[in-house]
Formats: C-alpha cells, structure tokens, sequence
C-alpha cells in the first residue's frame, strides 16, 4: 500500500468539519490540528479528555497536575522540581541520577540525596535557613562566633551537621538560645587548624537543636 504524505498548506481558512457534537478543525498556514476547538493555538490541541493506550513524548511535558498509582511508571527523570510537592505520597521514589527540590512525604526512598551545604570561610554570626541546608561549612574561621541563628521551619528528626575549622588561631563558639546538649556537651571552642564536626537533631517539642554528637579531628 503506497505511503500518503499529507501537506496542508492552505492560503484560505478551512471551513470546521462537524461530526455530530465534535469539531475536527485543521487552522490554514501554520496547520494546527484541533479536536473540540475552533482555534488550535499548538501542533494537536485537544479540548477535552484523550484516552490512550501509549503516549510517547520526545521532549518536556508539562501539565497542571497528575492522578492515578503511577505503578507503571519507568526511566529516568532528570529532574523532578516542585515548590512545594504536597502531592507527592505513597509508593516510593527511585533515582540514581538527577535532581529533587521540595518536600517528599513517602514511606520509601531509593536513591543518593546531595547534602545542601551552607558554606563559608569566616563568619562570627552564621545564619541559614534549615529549609535550604542540611549542612554547615566554616573553613577557615577569624573570629570568635557569638551567635548562631537557623531560620526556617523544621521537621522533627531533622538532622543538622556543623563543621568549623579555624585560621589556625583557636576560637570559641557561643551557641545561642536555639541550641542544646542532647547527651553530648555543645563544644564551646575550636583547636587551632583541626576540623570539629557536630551533629545535631532537632527536637520539635523544645523547638531547639539537641547535640548528639562532636568530633574533634585529632
């Protein structure tokens, strides 16, 4: 059977072919086809429901919102970003590659998650938000540090790792208010030109990050 290759190129509006309730209509000069609408404004514009058995996309797919259990979902995202993705729960989440911003509320995850590391050289009042890092990085501190304030609205069990090294002068650490012992003493000083690594959690009904661990590099 002979191949057909169709070109509509018309130089006139094509009159809207009705079938029953449903208009099919091919627009003249930049040939969009529409399904349920008179003025297709992409390719294929469909106004109403398509009901398929494959969908094959070569490209970005956007869309308002999704429903349905996914268990047949497959391949590889490279990036998956959300705001704020209430809308993502149950089953679980697997990646070995790319990339998730926003809130993951699932029993399972599978997959490497990078650490987001607030990071600088010298600060005598370290302040981040705990909805944007995991982590915090002082390399080479010059000060004393008096304070530190942590912004943001944090889970329970939410886990927060400090590591201060000092300029090669020893320094001392004061806390503040939004921080507390958890069975391990919160350091009050560095040594000079050694990494000190603690770790904290933190607890909602005290509002506060408990320390649970402090490791001095030897």
């Amino acid at each position: 059977m002979k191949n057909i290759r169709t070109n509509i190129l018309l130089a006139v509006a094509l009159s809207v072919t009705t079938f029953g309730s449903y208009e099919a209509t091919i627009k003249s000069f930049n040939n969009n086809i529409g399904i349920g609408t008179t003025s297709p404004s992409q390719k294929l514009e469909v106004a109403g429901t398509v009901s398929a058995s494959a969908l094959l996309v070569n490209g970005a797919a956007t869309a308002t919102s999704f429903s349905g259990a996914g268990t047949g979902l497959t391949g590889t995202a490279a990036s998956l970003t959300a705001g704020n993705a209430t809308n993502l729960s149950g089953g679980s989440v697997s990646a070995t590659t790319g990339s998730f911003s926003g809130n993951i509320s699932a029993p399972k995850y599978t997959g490497q998650v990078a650490t987001r590391v607030y990071s600088t050289a010298s600060t005598a009042a370290p302040s981040f938000s705990a909805d944007s890092y995991e982590a915090v990085s002082i390399t080479a501190l010059a000060t004393n540090i008096t304070s530190f304030s942590v912004s943001g609205t944090p889970a329970d069990f939410q886990k927060l790792l400090v590591r201060i090294k000092d300029n090669g002068t020893a320094r001392t650490i004061t806390w503040g208010s939004q921080f507390e012992s958890k069975g391990v003493s919160l350091p009050t000083t560095t040594t000079s030109s050694k990494a000190l690594t603690i770790g904290f959690l933190y607890d909602s009904a005290t509002s506060k990050w408990g320390c649970i661990a402090a490791s001095q590099e030897p």
